[in-house]
């Protein structure tokens, strides 16, 4: 099961609609509201997707709680990001 940590900090538990072959990129896109996506691997080897435009939006919100998960390794994420096993994204 993945998380999905909103801009808020709110944390949501989600499934992919096919959990054999995991989250498609258009399943991202709406669940991240957002049309290109980056993968980030965090320590431990779960993956983060996140919006790759999200610090060129009008109103930036950094994930502060995300940013804090990447462990430095990516100076701040914007908006919603999405925490999952390799395995659950295709």
């Amino acid at each position: 099961m993945a998380t999905l940590i909103r801009a808020s900090g709110a944390q949501v538990d989600v499934t992919p609609r096919d959990p054999i072959h995991g989250f498609t990129r258009l399943e991202c896109y709406a669940l991240l509201d957002c049309t290109t996506i980056e993968a980030i691997r965090l320590p431990g080897g779960r993956l983060m997707i996140v919006d790759e435009d999200g610090k060129s939006k009008a109103q930036p919100i950094v994930n502060q709680w995300a940013t804090d998960l990447t462990g430095c390794l990516h100076p701040a994420i914007v908006g919603h990001a999405l925490v999952c096993q390799p395995g659950e994204f295709q």
